[in-house]
Parts: structure tokens; sequence; C-alpha cells
């Protein structure tokens, strides 16, 4: 569920993170196992983070259809960016 926009974002830190991990080795076969433990570490949280979030965000019910609307309107900004600044922050 395209719910967080964070596709193509995980593809470009993909490519970096094999990209530096491939180019520091020998063993391709290793790295690349270490490579998968790295990024599954990485975005499992993400994908639970968007499966949630698709699930609030196409739902039928009327009450979450109000709450959905208003949500942004009156949730303060701040909380807002940080809840998503893990995703907008990585370093690897």
């Amino acid at each position: 569920v395209p719910a967080l926009g964070q596709g193509a974002c995980q593809a470009i830190e993909d490519g970096v993170i094999l990209g530096k991990m491939l180019g520091a080795s020998e063993d391709d076969a290793a790295t690349l196992r270490a490579y998968e433990a790295k990024r599954i570490e990485r975005t499992a949280p993400i994908v639970k983070r968007a499966r949630m979030q698709g699930k609030l965000m196409q739902g039928d019910n009327a009450v979450m259809d109000v709450v959905r609307a208003n949500f942004f309107r009156f949730a303060p900004k701040k909380q807002v960016l940080k809840g998503f600044q893990e995703f907008l922050t990585y370093e690897g």
C-alpha cells in the first residue's frame, strides 16, 4: 500500500547501501546476506507502518472518515513530523 510514499525512497537507499557494501567486500554472497539483514531491519518497520496507515486511510467507517478528514488540520505539526522523522533522516 503506498500509504507512506516510501517506495522510491527505499529503492534509492537500497542502491546506495548495496553499492557501498559490495564495493567494500570481496565475498559477494556474504555481502548480499548482510545487506538483506541490514535492509530488513530498516524496512520492516516502514512496511508495518504503511500497512497500518493504509488500513486507516482506506477504511469504510464513517467515524474514521471524520477523524481522517480532520487529523492533519488539528494535529500539532511538530508531532506529525516527529512521527516521520525516522524515515526522513536515515544515514546508512
